[in-house]
């Protein structure tokens, strides 16, 4: 039920040895950049280019720096002081007039896709973490796919897909008639599928949260899962 504990990226960005402080950033970037980029575009109206430079340079700022080294876990969750030291270089970086491009992390980043579903929503302010929440599912849903197919389970994520990604929810006999499989097949599937997704997400949420008590925070409120009362009830059999 709860996957072995990951290395927290937290831990890793307060850590004195350059790499890795570099892989904590590689594990952040994954989950943050597209709410950065989205926070810069709405909270302080930068236009595409530049805050697509800014979030670069963030992330470079976060490899070169001790800057999480005053986190305290006690006093705020980690995305709140993530947004509020993006807040300060954002503001800081406006000052200098600062336009020069800086690639930060090695796996290209998709601004233009980000930057489509933006044209279509209403300007927020506060929507960072709402676009926090929704991208971290977006990344678990991923992580979980590929888990599929490299253990040779391409029809639980397919069946994944079907159940979860699309708009319309299909029938467990039309799933099990197209595929040529059981009604019984597909529920196991189905189930063993959304097994690993929470094995893969409460693992992800392991990797960027500080605490112990920050991560059950998180995975109610990400996923609506009660790591503590689940780990109570599995105790307790």
């Amino acid at each position: 039920m709860f996957p072995e504990t990951p290395q927290s990226a937290i831990v890793l960005l307060c850590s004195t040895d350059d790499a890795s402080r570099a892989r904590g950033v590689q594990v952040v970037a994954e989950v943050y950049w597209t709410v950065i980029y989205r926070h810069l575009r709405r909270r302080f109206h930068m236009p595409p280019e530049q805050a697509e430079d800014v979030s670069q340079a963030f992330f470079l700022h976060l490899v070169e720096t001790d800057l999480f080294s005053a986190y305290d876990r006690a006093n705020a969750r980690f995305r709140t002081y993530l947004r509020h030291c993006l807040d300060n270089f954002a503001i800081d970086t406006h000052r200098k007039a600062s336009s020069k491009r800086r690639r930060a992390i090695e796996n290209d980043l998709d601004f233009a896709s980000v930057e489509a579903s933006l044209a279509a929503e209403a300007s927020d302010p506060s929507s960072f973490d709402r676009d926090w929440i929704r991208h971290v599912a977006e990344v678990a849903v991923e992580r979980t796919l590929v888990a599929l197919e490299r253990n040779n389970k391409a029809k639980h994520a397919e069946l994944f897909r079907r159940f979860h990604l699309h708009d319309e929810v299909p029938s467990y006999q039309s799933v099990a008639d197209e595929l040529g499989v059981t009604v019984t097949d597909v529920t196991n599937w189905l189930h063993a599928a959304r097994r690993e997704f929470r094995t893969v997400a409460l693992s992800l949420l392991r990797e960027i949260t500080a605490s112990e008590e920050e991560f059950a925070d998180e995975a109610r409120d990400v996923f609506g899962i009660d790591v503590v009362r689940s780990k109570s009830v599995g105790s307790a059999t």
